[in-house]
């Protein structure tokens, strides 16, 4: 398992706060595609690559920063912690 990840974990919460309920309606709104937004809900973490077209696409469409989206994690046994 990787020690250190980028968690997009903030997608599904800011979707929900905007009144989307699922995946697939945040692919619509967004414009991206339906199993990207569906990786990006879930947080996958085999998620590797962060095009800028799609995170242009949800800072667009919830009015916020990439740093919005996108968390670095660190997994150090059972705690998830962030950096200094």
């Amino acid at each position: 398992m990787e020690k250190e990840r980028v968690s997009v974990a903030s997608v599904q919460r800011l979707a929900r706060q905007h009144g989307f309920d699922s995946p697939t309606a945040l692919a619509t709104a967004a414009g991206v595609n339906p199993n990207t937004a569906r990786r990006w809900w879930i947080d996958d973490p085999t998620i590797t690559r962060y095009e800028a077209s799609i995170i242009i696409a949800f800072c667009k469409l919830f009015g916020v920063q990439p740093g919005d989206l996108l968390t670095f994690v660190s997994t150090e046994g059972d705690e998830l912690s962030t950096p200094d």
